[in-house]
């Protein structure tokens, strides 16, 4: 995910787009072939033949819908940053945006490789609310950025620290959200609640890609990322609020 948006712009201009996309498709459909029998020997491994329909406990954590909001506006970052900075860099007039596929790409990369352990031993309440701050203020940098791209024009460098600080706060994110979530649920359901994260993210992406296109054709660039960045803000301040919230009840509650 993160290496293909690097190599990616290349690729598909030595080949054609149409191919490009050919392949890719080609090669998640060859991808699922060994999962789908390797998933259920996993799955039979870890529980046990599954003969009874595992449910839901009554009640869910208090945190369980405050991260899955955090989650899915800091996706709709993601989702703004990766389909609109190319586009406005190269309205700019880059030649290209590798650049900042090469910071965002390399810092995520160097981010779970280096620091992927700190999600484990650190405080992931602390560390999704540090990340996350991270990647909201580099796109509201971006929005003043997006405000006076004619004047800045397409710098180079400029492509890098905006990939790269987006890189690293999304790199940490992603994962320790993931591992932060899960703990939320019974062993057994660790599967669905999995999948109920990456959907949300997943559905964080794709509606920032559909819904910002509208606001960069009304408004532009700028107030589009200003707008992304207000609404991460707001689900920032509701996760700090309720896992504080959470931890002053653990705290006071008898023993």
């Amino acid at each position: 995910q993160a290496i293909s948006p690097l190599i990616g712009e290349w690729v598909a201009h030595w080949i054609g787009f149409p191919a490009f996309i050919t392949a890719t498709a080609v090669a998640c459909i060859a991808a699922l072939g060994p999962t789908l029998p390797l998933a259920a020997l996993l799955n039979e491994t870890r529980f046990g033949p599954q003969t009874v329909a595992v449910t839901d406990a009554d009640g869910r954590h208090p945190l369980y819908w405050p991260l899955l909001i955090y989650a899915g506006f800091i996706g709709s970052l993601f989702g703004a940053m990766l389909t609109f900075v190319p586009v406005m860099f190269l309205q700019a007039g880059a030649d290209n945006v590798g650049p900042f596929f090469i910071g965002c790409s390399g810092a995520a990369v160097f981010v779970r490789i280096f620091f992927g352990g700190w999600g484990d031993r650190g405080d992931r309440d602390r560390i999704m609310a540090a990340s996350g701050a991270l990647a909201i203020f580099t796109v509201a940098l971006t929005a003043a950025l997006g405000f006076h791209i004619a004047e800045a024009g397409p710098h180079r460098l400029l492509m890098v620290l905006i990939g790269s600080m987006f890189g690293f706060g999304v790199g940490f994110f992603y994962p320790v959200a993931n591992a932060r979530f899960i703990e939320l649920g019974p062993d057994a359901l660790r599967g669905k609640y999995m999948s109920y994260y990456s959907t949300t993210y997943a559905t964080g992406i794709t509606t920032a890609s559909f819904v910002y296109g509208y606001v960069v054709e009304w408004a532009g660039y700028g107030w589009m990322f200003a707008v992304a960045s207000a609404l991460a803000s707001m689900a920032l301040g509701l996760w700090i609020l309720r896992f504080s919230r959470s931890r002053r009840a653990r705290i006071s509650a008898p023993a």
